[in-house]
């Protein structure tokens, strides 16, 4: 034992250094004093134990053979923190007990354990909450920080707001006129949370928990879905938003264009397809027109501009029983010339007007209305009509016939508004006439039950 008698009671004040001899005091229970990091214990008998109370923040250094400590790693003290070491003998140490003033776990930093620290009130941070989950778990209240330069460069913790109630939020606040991200104080709101990091100077975030508004549950055997435009987004399984700025949801979809929107197919599992740009498909309809809509299974827009087609199925292929809810034209003219209204107020074509695909038959009802803009004169300068009429088309589009009864509801201006089979396109061709000199808008809403065969 070379002499060495353990001693009983407390013993005087030991300031921290670098080694730190508590082998060398004067009781068995000792107060080690001031912020200096320790790396020794000083050399006495193996067996002999000394019982220490840290009085402020400093770094005991973790040595798997002179300083064995809890975890294997270093570990930041606070006030009040206490420990039991254990001389091995010839200048090391193990630390056999470590109990932190605020009763949590020990959290060293690297492999070492996390510590869950909840709390329901103002807090201030400080160097012992190193690697340390501040969650705040109810009530509005401020999370202040200890000074960057006391915690150091690299101390980092989260800080959660897991608060049941919408209204919490926690403030963090950094010291004097310190600042996080820039920021001379930080909100944060329930279900989120932050990774605080200090460079010894100031506080900055990092990798952001945030509130979800939504949850997932994936298979493993799911298909994964599939993102490959710009800024695209796909949610599900069995989707593809392949457009730039597409976004695919749900399952069994598509979305190739620009804008387009894409929703789960069919219960069937018809899939929904958005080939248009700015088009929306859902419920297994394929919206190919720019600006389309098709909804329910085996809709099909047919390519025309704007189109809204709605369906519950088929008779044997896509669009063969589908209704048009509505088809909108319109036209702008300055003269008497006669005017196709059409769905983007461009030259007549194949794709802004009713076309009919070989072998169909329209049902078809619209009702139009004509303004002349220069004056307001209540009914003596507009006109208004409703339109009811049946269409088909067979194998080409020279076999298109239309029949039309056109009701004039009013027309003092005299303006002439005609329905017609275009039968070099193949399509209904509505077609308004105003008058010299005059800027007349008009508007037709068209609505259609179409069958194919």
């Amino acid at each position: 034992m070379d002499g060495v008698i353990s001693l009983q009671g407390k013993g005087a004040d030991i300031a921290s250094a670098t080694t730190t001899d508590i082998g060398a005091a004067t009781g068995d229970f000792i107060d080690v004093t001031g912020t200096t990091t320790i790396t020794g214990l000083g050399t006495i008998d193996a067996g002999i134990e000394r019982t220490v109370r840290f009085t402020g923040i400093l770094t005991l250094t973790h040595n798997a053979t002179s300083l064995i400590l809890p975890g294997g790693a270093s570990i930041t003290t606070a006030a009040n923190d206490r420990a039991i070491f254990r001389s091995l003998g010839s200048g090391n140490w193990l630390c056999v007990a470590y109990q932190k003033a605020s009763g949590e776990a020990v959290v060293g930093g690297g492999a070492g354990a996390i510590t869950i620290s909840n709390k329901t009130a103002n807090y201030t941070i400080v160097s012992g909450d190193d690697k340390a989950i501040i969650n705040c778990t109810a009530n509005s209240f401020t999370i202040s920080l200890t000074a960057a330069a006391t915690l150091g460069s690299g101390f980092s913790c989260w800080i959660w707001n897991t608060s049941n109630s919408s209204n919490d939020t926690i403030t963090v606040d950094p010291n004097s006129s310190e600042t996080i991200d820039g920021a001379t104080t930080l909100a944060i709101y329930r279900g989120q949370g932050l990774e605080l990091v200090c460079d010894g100077s100031l506080f900055y975030t990092r990798s952001p928990k945030r509130y979800r508004a939504y949850a997932e549950n994936v298979s493993t055997g799911a298909t994964r879905p599939i993102a490959t435009g710009n800024i695209a987004v796909a949610i599900g399984t069995g989707i593809t938003a392949s457009g730039s700025q597409s976004t695919a949801i749900g399952a069994n979809a598509t979305a190739s264009a620009q804008y387009a929107t894409a929703f789960s197919g069919s219960s069937s599992g018809v899939s929904s397809a958005a080939s248009g740009t700015a088009s929306i498909a859902a419920q297994g309809g394929t919206a190919s027109g720019v600006n389309s809509v098709a909804i329910g299974e085996y809709s099909s827009a047919r390519s025309i501009i704007g189109a809204k087609v709605f369906s519950n199925g088929r008779f044997g292929t896509t669009g063969d029983a589908q209704s048009g809810v509505p088809y909108v034209l319109r036209a702008l003219t300055t003269d008497a010339t006669a005017t196709a209204l059409t769905s983007n107020q461009s030259a007549a074509g194949t794709t802004n007007q009713l076309i009919l695909p070989n072998n169909s038959a329209y049902a078809f009802s619209a009702e139009v209305i004509s303004h002349r803009t220069d004056v307001v004169s209540g009914l003596t300068h507009r006109a208004s009509w409703t339109v009811e009429g049946v269409a088909a088309r067979d194998a080409n589009a020279a076999s298109t016939v239309v029949s039309a009864v056109i009701n004039t509801i009013s027309n003092t201006p005299g303006w002439t508004l005609t329905v017609t089979a275009d039968t070099t396109n193949g399509l209904i061709a509505f077609t308004f006439t105003g008058e010299a000199s005059k800027t007349i808008r008009t508007v037709a809403s068209v609505k259609t039950s179409e069958v194919t065969s």
